[in-house]
């Protein structure tokens, strides 16, 4: 059970922080014409990870 939990911990981390960097790279290339679809984006990421994060 530990060795199930510790990889999916890893895989939402690195998920998480593959959202972060994508929308940091989104921001610095078109500031204002995508700015807010990418942060609608990466807010449904976000919503995601922590609902996966809840049912473990």
């Amino acid at each position: 059970v530990e060795s199930i939990f510790a990889s999916g911990a890893v895989g939402a981390i690195l998920v998480a922080i593959a959202a972060i960097f994508r929308e940091r790279n989104v921001r610095r290339k078109h500031k204002t014409q995508r700015y807010q679809s990418d942060f609608q984006i990466g807010q449904r990421l976000r919503d995601e990870l922590r609902a996966e994060m809840d049912r473990r």
